[in-house]
């Protein structure tokens, strides 16, 4: 580059900083000037289809702000193999302790909530005379109440699958629906539209999820393990891998 005069060299460095640090994170080509810790990452996408927000708008106030993550049975999964991980169970460990993640479903439909509420009259979520209170309602109409609403401190595998939504000004809880009737009929079928209804006495807003097909063999196991990411290479090892690798928290954030 001696052919270029100083100030081409200076702008040719400024522009490629500026291309680099908008394309990869800055520890992710020091990779070997700064070694990393060793990524285990579930399925985003999966995350993705059973996370939801609302935020509560009137006229330009924000009244409320609710986040809600169903544990369905595939997020079961994945709750359950972050949680092999996070506590270094083995095999037949971590099978029994999905197994009894998934007969819980089968009598209960269990949604963890952030919420954010502005009004200092609020008083948790948990209390009957809250302000703001949580249903289902199914395509039919039919509302179903809580079973159980707790204050509760989440757990790392839960605050990982919410993800930036988890932050310290928002309080969290553990909402408990039954999934079948006094009858034991189910409330919901496959492809029903479940609703998450968050209403005070004067408004109201809700969420909703499609109901999957069930799941049924094992090698699902796989399909939800968590992957492991290689260790930065350096800016090198960036650039040769480039455009080839599947950026799967693309999909989620």
């Amino acid at each position: 580059m001696n052919w270029l005069s100083p100030r081409m060299r200076l702008a040719t460095l400024l522009i490629a900083t500026v291309f680099l640090g908008a394309c990869l994170r800055t520890h992710e080509f020091m990779g070997n000037e700064v070694p990393q810790v060793q990524r285990h990452e579930p399925s985003w996408r999966t995350i993705k289809e059973y996370v939801r927000s609302m935020t509560m708008h009137e006229g330009f106030e924000t009244r409320a702000h609710f986040d809600a993550l169903w544990m369905s049975d595939r997020m079961r999964h994945v709750y359950s193999a972050l949680h092999a991980n996070r506590i270094g169970q083995n095999p037949n460990e971590h099978k029994a302790h999905l197994l009894r993640q998934l007969e819980e479903n089968k009598h209960k439909i269990v949604i963890y909530v952030l919420a954010e509420i502005s009004s200092a009259y609020n008083r948790t979520i948990s209390d009957p005379q809250s302000i703001w209170s949580l249903y289902l309602q199914t395509p039919q109409g039919y509302r179903i109440a809580p079973t159980s609403i707790k204050d509760v401190d989440i757990e790392p595998e839960v605050r990982t699958m919410f993800g930036h939504r988890a932050a310290p000004s928002k309080k969290t809880y553990r909402v408990v629906f039954p999934a079948k009737d006094v009858a034991g009929r189910r409330y919901f079928a496959v492809d029903d539209t479940m609703e998450l209804v968050a209403s005070a006495a004067e408004m109201s807003d809700a969420v909703s999820w499609i109901i999957p097909s069930r799941l049924k063999s094992e090698a699902v196991m796989q399909e939800y393990a968590l992957k492991t990411k290689p260790r930065g290479g350096g800016i090198f090892g960036q650039l040769k891998d480039w455009g080839t690798q599947e950026r799967d928290e693309d999909f989620y954030w």
